[in-house]
């Protein structure tokens, strides 16, 4: 039995919320111009998907650590 690799998780969870994060990018360049949103819409969305990527990415980075200590744990035994 092999260790589990923590390393491969921080990089999926970085990576999910990267992409949580910045996908309002994608909105303002490939979005409607006119729109009746606006370029302001597109930054408030970027009010509320940056800290909810913030969150996925410690809750996401807590629980890979508490993880990989378990089983540290039971790879010992």
């Amino acid at each position: 039995m092999e260790p589990p690799n923590i390393m491969l998780r921080i990089g999926i969870i970085t990576i999910i919320s990267a992409g949580i994060a910045f996908w309002p990018i994608l909105l303002f360049e490939f979005g409607d111009p006119g729109g009746a949103g606006g370029q302001g819409a597109y930054i408030a969305v970027f009010f509320v998907t940056i800290p909810a990527a913030l969150v996925i990415f410690l809750i996401g980075l807590f629980s890979s650590i508490i993880s990989y200590r378990k089983s540290l744990d039971q790879y010992r035994d």
